[in-house]
């Protein structure tokens, strides 16, 4: 089990709109444990990324 109290908030600007935003300690435990690498881009451009390669998946979910 990841323990969260191992990370703290990062501020991550984003690769697409420039906006920064804070990559949680949850967030960081879920990517780890999944052995992802940090977001490169904000919630809403992770959003707008993912309707752009499949449109319908909002609707699947």
């Amino acid at each position: 089990m990841i323990d969260k109290k191992e990370f703290q908030d990062q501020k991550i600007v984003c690769v697409d709109c420039h906006c920064a935003f804070v990559f949680t300690p949850g967030e960081q435990a879920y990517y780890q444990s999944r052995l992802l690498s940090h977001p490169r881009r904000c919630p809403a451009c992770r959003k707008k990324r993912r309707l752009s390669i499949v449109p319908d998946s909002e609707t699947r979910r």
